[in-house]
């Protein structure tokens, strides 16, 4: 067991969008399916089934939304959190991603009235960001062979928080539709996108990155550091 809170980008798809109340409907994890990590983590239906309840927005409402895992920027809050089994998937989710077993559901309610919330989510209203990453601790894993690979398995885990992200770590990180959102829905179930929740000329992107996974996280880190060190400056500046 690990208590060190992990951030990682499994595979993802964004659902839809409303422009006028900035609710986003995503999965922000899709299961059984492994990341690019080394050794890559695959997570089961049912890990995330006790913190949801424990910590979801039905119980304790522990779990954040956060720009770029930075834990000052709280961009918005979930609305609902549901684990949804394969059958439930988006018809264009299992066309392009047949391993997957199910995912979690995310109505998340971005902060319009924060700057920085407002500012996310223009950008996933334009497809400038597409993608969405979750820090968890590891609670109950093991260590399974899948095609030869060596790959943790992730029974349950504790989600701290969930943010949208730059750059994935799987090309199953995909935005797909804008819609109008109905504010009293349900968040036991919701529709389908083959329930009409696209809108015309929407295209689905699936295309890997050309950076490997390393590499974007790298590149993630140097540019946190840089900003600290400015951040550092500016305050002597200020002195």
């Amino acid at each position: 067991m690990e208590n060190k809170m992990v951030t990682k980008i499994f595979p993802s798809f964004t659902k839809s969008l409303d422009a006028e109340t900035g609710i986003v409907e995503a999965y922000v994890s899709v299961f059984g399916i492994m990341d690019q990590d080394d050794p890559p983590d695959i997570i089961e239906l049912g890990a995330f089934a006790k913190t949801i309840q424990e910590r979801g927005p039905a119980g304790a409402r522990k779990i954040r939304v956060l720009h770029q895992h930075t834990w000052k920027d709280v961009i918005g809050m979930p609305l609902a959190l549901v684990e949804h089994t394969r059958d439930m998937l988006p018809p264009e989710l299992l066309a392009l991603f047949p391993a997957a077993t199910g995912g979690l559901f995310a109505r998340t309610q971005f902060a319009m009235d924060v700057q920085l919330g407002r500012e996310t989510y223009a950008l996933y209203k334009m497809g400038a960001m597409d993608e969405w990453s979750i820090g968890f601790d590891y609670l109950q894993s093991e260590f399974v062979r899948v095609d030869g690979v060596e790959a943790r398995l992730n029974k349950e885990l504790k989600l701290w928080e969930y943010s949208p992200v730059t750059w994935g770590c799987n090309q199953a990180t995909v935005t797909t539709a804008v819609k109008q959102d109905d504010r009293s829905a349900s968040t036991d179930a919701v529709p389908s996108i083959g329930q009409g929740l696209l809108t015309p000329g929407t295209s689905v992107r699936a295309e890997p990155h050309q950076e490997d996974a390393l590499t974007r996280e790298k590149r993630l880190r140097e540019i946190q550091i840089l900003e600290a060190d400015l951040a550092i400056k500016s305050a002597r500046l200020r002195r």
